[in-house]
């Protein structure tokens, strides 16, 4: 069964375009993505979602520096990254054929998008 966080619901209802709750558009999310793909889509309705871009093959590292407690992944260009982080705790959801969405616990620590 999903956790229903405050971050997922951010990522699905962005990927399906719903309505989203204001509070939970700010959160800030990792993101694994080709220069190519279209990410636009995951700033949210009014642009405000903070989004840190990162880089294989030391993803987990830079989520670790940011507190990152989710990240999109493009299912099909980052398997490697998606072994990675499975064997480091993440759990992996995938939400499409285009995005997964990896969460871990986090404590108490804000994310930091900059």
């Amino acid at each position: 069964m999903t956790t229903d966080t405050p971050e997922r619901r951010v990522l699905v209802l962005a990927h399906t375009g719903r309505a989203e709750v204001r509070e939970v558009a700010r959160a800030c999310v990792g993101a694994l993505f080709g220069p190519d793909d279209p990410t636009y889509l995951y700033y949210g309705p009014d642009l405000t979602r903070r989004i840190a871009y990162l880089r294989a093959p030391d993803e987990e590292q830079q989520a670790d520096d940011r507190r990152l407690t989710t990240i999109l992944v493009k299912t099909d260009d980052y398997q490697d990254a998606q072994a990675r982080l499975r064997a480091a705790g993440w759990k992996l959801d995938p939400q499409s054929l285009a995005v997964t969405v990896a969460t871990r616990s986090g404590g108490a620590s804000v994310a930091s998008c900059s």
